[in-house]
């Protein structure tokens, strides 16, 4: 049965209209945060959840106190 589906529509999967595109890479961006620039930053507009490293916190915010955020995923 699903060979015959198959043989059956065989000729639109070769289609000089469904050509294949090449592969667009990873999606980046320029990030910056106070004045500080983040270049090639990976653009994830599927994450729900921010994080940052505490060296890069440290790098923008210095000795700004840091609170704990409990979080479960």
């Amino acid at each position: 049965m699903v060979t015959a589906i198959c043989m059956e529509y065989d000729h639109l999967l070769k289609s000089p209209h469904l050509i294949k595109k090449d592969d667009p890479g990873v999606s980046t961006i320029l990030c910056s945060i106070n004045r500080c620039y983040f270049y090639n930053t990976v653009c994830d507009t599927g994450s729900g959840v921010n994080i940052m490293a505490k060296v890069t916190y440290e790098f923008l915010y210095g000795t700004m106190h840091l609170d704990p955020t409990y979080v479960q995923l």
